[in-house]
């Protein structure tokens, strides 16, 4: 049905509809569109999880990743993911997974070494090493199974390495988060985890911000609404201020293609998906 009403509604007609929470909400209501995606406004992942198991949610409470029946079917998805880079069958890139190609097509340095926070098993490595001239190295933070699993279907990789704890004694260029800096809520703790890896650049790529509405957290329905993660929304601006104080400057921002009007649909809360590039300035 909304593909329908996308075909006979002129685009910019459809736009203003899809921006009012009232008639979306009707819609909801009456299975044109998706139920709500997400449950709650909280200041952290702790009192969404204290709250919702007083409510007690039929879903279970945590990240999805951790759920092994997930994560075997991105196994058997990703299977042949090394295979296609090589021998160049992908016929096409999203969005997502350029970004960084492009980021990084100047840095002055023949060898890059990125540290990818929650990479999954689409780690940014393969579109770094087919696009750049650089050689590439890439570090994987994951969780323990999705670790496991990457040693299964990339263990022959030996610039693509994994690990469920950051790496101590090591330093990186650039530190990467696609589209998974929403699963941290504690932004000052995890800065001092990446700043001692001293990287001249810090990324983002394919992660909703909040345009007017503070930081917060909300639970998100994932794994065909078997479970609820928490995902942090920061306020960009905010987020931005946050990273010029501790010395990283801002020097690449810009809105991605996709229009993500889930966190209205659910919460009323206006927000735009961004890429950014902060780099160091010490």
């Amino acid at each position: 049905m909304k593909t329908f009403l996308k075909i006979i509604i002129p685009r910019f007609i459809y736009k203003k509809l899809s921006e009012s929470f009232l008639l979306r909400k009707y819609l909801t209501k009456m299975n044109f569109i998706l139920h709500q995606s997400y449950i709650g406004i909280y200041d952290n992942a702790k009192d969404l999880k204290e709250d919702l198991l007083k409510r007690k949610v039929p879903q279970t409470i945590g990240n999805n990743d951790t759920n092994q029946e997930h994560v075997n079917i991105q196994i058997e998805r990703n299977r042949n993911n090394a295979n296609d880079f090589k021998n160049d069958t992908r016929k096409s890139w999203i969005e997502r997974e350029s970004f960084l190609s492009h980021a990084l097509t100047l840095f002055p340095s023949k060898e890059i070494n990125v540290l990818d926070v929650g990479g999954g098993l689409k780690p940014c490595y393969f579109t770094l090493n087919y696009s750049l001239t650089q050689k590439i190295k890439c570090h994987v933070i994951e969780f323990e199974n999705i670790v496991k699993g990457a040693k299964e279907i990339y263990g022959n990789i030996q610039d693509l390495t994994y690990s469920s704890n950051y790496p101590e004694n090591k330093t990186f260029d650039v530190v990467y988060f696609g589209s998974s800096i929403q699963y941290f809520d504690d932004l000052s703790g995890l800065f001092e985890k990446i700043k001692n890896y001293q990287p001249r650049l810090i990324v983002f790529s394919y992660s909703s911000f909040a345009e007017e509405h503070e930081t917060f957290t909300t639970g998100a329905y994932t794994f065909h609404r078997k479970f609820i993660t928490p995902t942090t929304v920061y306020n960009i601006n905010e987020f931005i201020k946050f990273f010029s104080k501790n010395n990283y400057k801002l020097k690449h921002k810009s809105i991605m293609e996709k229009i993500d009007l889930s966190f209205y649909d659910s919460l009323g809360i206006k927000s735009r998906t961004y890429n950014l590039v902060f780099e160091n300035e010490v």
